[in-house]
């Protein structure tokens, strides 16, 4: 169980806002904003889920079970919500924007490249070809690679925390050993009785 909340907390929900990308993906100008955005959204994914069951907590000693873990679920996707709605898209920081009107650049939601089209009012030569104005010179990055390696990844990462579930149950269960059934009056009378 807590491989799954680590899978859930460290990996999937800061997946949400600041998915994987593979290399390609993401300026060299704002690597440094994207690793701290990315752990910025691990650190609040920790903290808000460590409050929800906190509220949990406070509110089953008054209300039971049920109207506990709805409302500690429904006010973590509220914050959490926000949380997501505040922070800024990566395509939205400060060095993309102001790169978005370099040669090669493109205003967008992301980092992905942008297809880059000729935007000179003459012919350009490229590599041996002539590009015509408004042509497409570069197709941008293809979202099927994209698609692919953010699946890929997450079933990596499940493979991850699946490993780390097993392997630490059973090295914890041979620490501490599994508990031992209590004994009852039956097993007692043969017990006493083989003696």
């Amino acid at each position: 169980m807590l491989a799954g909340f680590g899978f859930l907390d460290v990996y999937l929900l800061p997946f949400v806002k600041y998915p994987a990308n593979p290399p390609a993906i993401g300026h060299t100008f704002t690597i440094v904003t994207r690793g701290h955005l990315y752990l910025t959204m691990v650190a609040a994914s920790l903290i808000l889920l460590g409050l929800a069951g906190y509220l949990f907590r406070l509110l089953s000693r008054r209300f039971g079970t049920a109207a506990p873990v709805a409302l500690s679920v429904v006010a973590f996707h509220v914050v959490y919500g926000l949380l997501i709605g505040l922070l800024p898209s990566l395509g939205d920081l400060q060095a993309n924007v102001d790169a978005a009107h370099q040669f090669g650049f493109a205003r967008a939601a992301t980092e992905t490249p942008q297809p880059i089209t000729n935007v000179v009012s003459r012919p350009l030569v490229i590599d041996g070809q002539t590009v015509a104005p408004g042509q497409i010179v570069y197709p941008g990055f293809d979202p099927d690679v994209l698609w692919k390696f953010r699946w890929y990844s997450i079933l990596e990462q499940t493979l991850i925390w699946a490993t780390i579930a097993v392997v630490v149950g059973a090295l914890l269960e041979r620490l501490v050993g599994t508990p031992s059934a209590p004994a009852t009056q039956a097993s007692r009378a043969q017990m006493a009785a083989a003696e």
